[in-house]
């Protein structure tokens, strides 16, 4: 077969390579000295995702009829379908799927089952292991997962790659009496380069374990940290884990704060003088959030900040910003300021409300008493004159 490669290129470009591996099964049946190099090429990419026994079955024809289709795959998500852990074709070709992804530059991982060690038997453990140090590897996503004792002092054995910078959590727990006084069995493999650790609050015992001496938690060189909470941290700066991780790390560029709860808590962020972007969002839908916080942990900003971005976003109505007029105010007071805020160059809050009375008569339209825009416009005028504020309101049904 012979065709123009701009034809190929076309062909291949139109296939979303994550979704539709029967596809690119077909393209290679047809002729994988044809279709294989712009596909591995786009693989370089873009991701593969695997979550049903067919998808092991079909990446795993696919890599027979090409050999370079694997060690060209960059981001591999493993996200299974329930009960697929008892299944054929994922039991009989997870580890050499795994291991023949030698290039791996991100892998992702949301088992079916919350138990590690029953979600994958030992072999898949092994080619687990062995993908996540790989030297290649610059990005690992964990979610949904619970550590055991064994499974701990496993993980703890391993030695993490160099190349490793970012960690994504996301309710990964660890065994109670394991929780901080986890002792790795290789104490000096821990990423020595992490610097993007997005987690919460349930999976910082478990983020304990990518860092050890000479670089041991919390981290210390992190440049981004997204960190969300269920509305239990504590008001005590000490014992907060959020705290404790903006303390130790002073080269912060970018900081999200998520919440379930109502409130967050006042961080300080006196010593995260290289902040450049401060993201605060509230989680939970149909709570309303308050912004009673929000200015007294702005006003703990050292003078000598360059932060140049302020995001907030939840859901809110007029009645709570009337009801919370003074704590609007003193935040227009803190932003408005070029004093404190020399390099501020936007505020950006989303709010988003349940509209249940829009008119029949025009459908799309919504109430003028519910839009919060012109309220926050008066409270935040000093904010709205220095040309930075950003207001966006959602409507949702």
């Amino acid at each position: 077969m012979h065709l123009p490669q701009e034809l190929v290129n076309e062909i291949v470009a139109y296939i979303k390579h994550g979704k539709n591996l029967k596809i690119l099964l077909n393209l290679l049946q047809a002729s994988s000295t044809v279709f294989s190099p712009q596909i591995c090429l786009n693989l370089h990419h873009l991701p593969i995702h695997i979550e049903t026994a067919d998808d092991y079955s079909l990446l795993s024809s696919i890599s027979s009829l090409s050999a370079d289709i694997l060690p060209s795959l960059r981001i591999l998500t493993i996200e299974e379908a329930p009960d697929i852990r008892l299944q054929e074709p994922r039991i009989q070709h997870l580890p050499s799927l795994l291991d023949g992804c030698t290039g791996i530059q991100a892998l992702s991982i949301r088992p079916c089952e919350t138990d590690w060690s029953l979600a994958f038997p030992e072999q898949h453990r092994r080619a687990i292991y062995r993908a996540i140090q790989r030297p290649t590897l610059v990005s690992l996503s964990l979610a949904w997962a619970h550590f055991g004792h064994s499974d701990i002092t496993e993980f703890g054995g391993l030695t993490l790659p160099p190349s490793l910078r970012k960690i994504t959590l996301y309710c990964v727990s660890v065994a109670h009496e394991s929780h901080f006084a986890t002792q790795p069995a290789h104490p000096d493999g821990g990423a020595p380069g992490i610097e993007e650790l997005r987690t919460d609050d349930i999976s910082v015992p478990f983020a304990r374990l990518m860092f050890r001496p000479p670089h041991p938690y919390p981290y210390r060189n992190l440049r981004t940290l997204s960190f969300n909470t269920y509305g239990r941290e504590t008001s005590s700066q000490t014992a907060n884990p959020s705290a404790v991780l903006l303390h130790a790390n002073p080269h912060l560029e970018y900081l999200l704060l998520g919440t379930e709860a109502h409130n967050i808590p006042t961080h300080d962020l006196s010593k995260n003088t290289a902040l450049k972007t401060l993201v605060i969002s509230f989680y939970v839908s149909g709570m309303v959030f308050s912004v009673v916080n929000i200015a007294a942990m702005l006003n703990t900003f050292s003078r000598s900040n360059i932060l140049e971005r302020v995001f907030v976003s939840g859901i809110s109505n007029n009645t709570m910003i009337e009801a919370e007029a003074e704590h609007w105010q003193a935040l227009d007071v803190v932003l408005a300021s070029k004093i404190h805020f020399p390099a501020l160059l936007g505020v950006e809050l989303d709010f988003c409300q349940v509209v249940v009375d829009r008119r029949p008569s025009d459908g799309h339209d919504v109430p003028e008493y519910m839009r919060c825009t012109p309220n926050i416009e008066r409270l935040m005028r000093g904010t709205l004159e220095r040309g930075v504020l950003d207001i966006r309101e959602e409507f949702v049904d």
